[in-house]
């Protein structure tokens, strides 16, 4: 075996090579070509890195010894085709070394070419004869040895190229394969930050109605007249104008703002109107409307008593009652009460819808043994109880409450011998939102 036949058995350039042996490139070039025979120190590096035991080359002097050398490179070329494959894959690993161990071999080939052209003219015509006879043509590079070795040249270069172009379509596949992946995954990652952005502005715009009407309420005096009905109906108007949800973020201060704004003005229409009829202004009587209990179920229309002039009076004779259509859960809410026959004009009366109080009660008892005994209002989801250290409830915690072992947790979280202050209200869920009724009075336990 020559160096040269090593080299490309091990599928490696000539850089490659010569820079593993440790020599220059022109010493390598020399002992491809048989200008000069590799030393003894050369040689047994050959065999310690790649195992393998050299015979001394002798220089070519020739033309005979060269045609010779072209015969045994054609056949060395039939065992590089079989290794071929092999020794592309070696360079695939390596595209640098790839690359030159494709083009240093035709570049040798048509130097020596050029050097032994009458040498080798009749190798060259046997291999042209015998491809011809395979029906193939002989037209390809010359690949590594002698130009005697176009048919196997041809053979490496072909499967070289067709290596080349396996790699090359896997390559591609499994590029493809990931810009899909990619695609895919941004697609999904658009398609939620749609989704948040879109959640984001009915957020946004929910909050922004609802601060527009609050500025609109706030801007009422705590003192109106009938100078003031049209701000007021304006007010109204904007507040009417909201969703239900919309309508559940407004602060009650800011509602009891417009609802004594109403109030004033009505009382102001009815003042003016008694100074025009002989009539009883029904706000002169006394109206008792007693507040509701919220059981879950449907909300009862609350009890209503007018006395005037010490007479109790008939409903639907001397008065009609109007209640707010959207009395249905907890919270605070209107009636009007409106004068008829000989009763004039209308009062707007608040109510409110409230928890049970004897479940408060139960719920923060003094007695742990008994507060784990309540049970839960019926249709009514749970509690939500609120503890502090502090009176004003600064620091405070929250828990929701479902059930007397829920309530048992929230107690071992307190700690012994401390003093706590707690307060408790009922949650419901309507259409997917909870509503929760006011704070019960705070009641101080001492762990």
């Amino acid at each position: 075996m020559t160096i040269e036949e090593l080299r490309f058995e091990k599928g490696l350039s000539r850089e490659a090579f010569a820079e593993r042996l440790g020599i220059d490139l022109s010493a390598l070039e020399d002992y491809e070509s048989g200008k000069r025979s590799p030393s003894a120190k050369d040689l047994d590096a050959i065999k310690d890195i790649f195992g393998v035991e050299l015979a001394t080359q002798a220089p070519v002097e020739a033309a005979e010894p060269e045609a010779a050398e072209t015969v045994e490179a054609a056949a060395a070329g039939e065992a590089v085709e079989e290794d071929t494959e092999g020794a592309v894959k070696a360079e695939t690993a390596e595209e640098a070394e790839a690359g030159e161990a494709v083009e240093a071999p035709v570049n040798e080939a048509e130097a020596k070419e050029a050097e032994a052209e009458e040498a080798v003219e009749a190798p060259v015509d046997e291999a042209e004869a015998g491809e011809a006879e395979a029906g193939e043509a002989v037209e390809a590079p010359v690949d590594k040895a002698e130009a005697g070795a176009a048919e196997a040249g041809d053979t490496i270069e072909e499967a070289i190229e067709e290596a080349v172009a396996e790699v090359m379509e896997e390559a591609s596949a499994e590029e493809a394969a990931l810009i899909a992946a990619a695609e895919k995954e941004a697609r999904k990652a658009a398609k939620k930050a749609r989704k948040a952005e879109k959640l984001a502005a009915r957020q946004k715009a929910d909050e922004e109605a609802t601060q527009r009407v609050i500025d609109i309420i706030s801007a009422l005096s705590d003192s109106v007249d009938l100078d003031d009905r049209d701000v007021v109906a304006a007010a109204r108007d904007a507040y009417d104008s909201l969703t239900d949800d919309q309508e559940l973020m407004i602060p009650g201060d800011v509602l009891r703002l417009l609802f004594g704004a109403e109030l004033q003005i009505e009382a102001a229409e009815d003042a003016a109107a008694r100074e025009a009829a002989e009539t009883i202004p029904i706000e002169d009587c006394r109206i008792t409307v007693k507040d509701v209990t919220f059981t879950g179920k449907k909300i009862k229309k609350p009890s209503v008593k007018v006395v005037c002039g010490g007479t109790e009076l008939e409903p639907g004779e001397d008065y009609s009652l109007k209640y707010d259509k959207k009395t249905r859960e907890i919270g605070l809410y209107m009636l009007t009460v409106k004068g008829k026959g000989r009763f004039s004009g209308s009062v707007k009366v608040p109510f409110y819808v409230v928890p049970k109080a004897s479940e408060y009660a139960r719920l923060l008892g003094d007695d742990k043994q008994a507060a784990k005994a309540w049970k839960l209002l019926k249709n009514i989801e749970g509690y939500q109880i609120e503890f502090s250290r502090n009176k004003d409830f600064s620091d405070s915690k929250k828990a929701k409450i479902r059930e007397p072992k829920d309530l048992a947790k929230v107690f071992k979280k307190l700690k012994a011998g401390k003093k706590y202050y707690l307060r408790v209200r009922i949650f419901a869920t309507v259409k997917k939102k909870h509503h929760y009724s006011d704070w019960s009075k705070v009641k101080s336990v001492k762990v």
